[in-house]
């Protein structure tokens, strides 16, 4: 009927700006990412009660016209090698860093089941909670490579 629901695929914004320098033996990169955010399923919660009015089920509903957007992803990955000949072989070693600020990006957002089964035992019915799974944040990594 002409509404507009985004895949879970649409990010509206992506930018990358990559920067790479030799001086001499040494490779210099910097790279900094930014996405906006993606979308993410949002939940109904359906409780069934006893005559009690005591919660006895739950179901969790998808909610297929509602979707809220995660925050922006942005990081800054940078890295330093050193390259040199041995012999016949040669190689590099050096040092990479992502993440360079520890930001906490949000791959994406699922129901918290703690929630769920806590909401069982309790009389009320509040909201969904949702929890974050995210990327790696800080991550250095010293790396050698050989080549014959």
């Amino acid at each position: 009927n002409g509404t507009f629901y985004p895949s879970l695929q649409d990010q509206p914004h992506e930018v990358k700006l990559v920067n790479m320098l030799r001086l001499g033996r040494w490779d210099l990169s910097c790279t900094w990412v930014y996405g906006s955010g993606k979308p993410y399923p949002t939940y109904n919660i359906i409780y069934f009660k006893d005559t009690n009015n005591k919660v006895v089920e739950l179901a969790v509903v998808k909610d297929q016209k509602n979707y809220e957007r995660l925050p922006a992803y942005h990081r800054l990955d940078v890295s330093a090698s050193y390259n040199f000949l041995m012999g016949k072989a040669f190689g590099q070693i050096g040092l990479s860093i992502f993440n360079v600020y520890d930001r906490d990006n949000v791959k994406t957002r699922k129901l918290s089941i703690p929630f769920l089964e806590r909401t069982l035992q309790t009389p009320n019915q509040p909201a969904p909670e949702y929890r974050d799974v995210l990327l790696l944040g800080f991550t250095p990594t010293l790396f050698l490579n050989v080549g014959f």
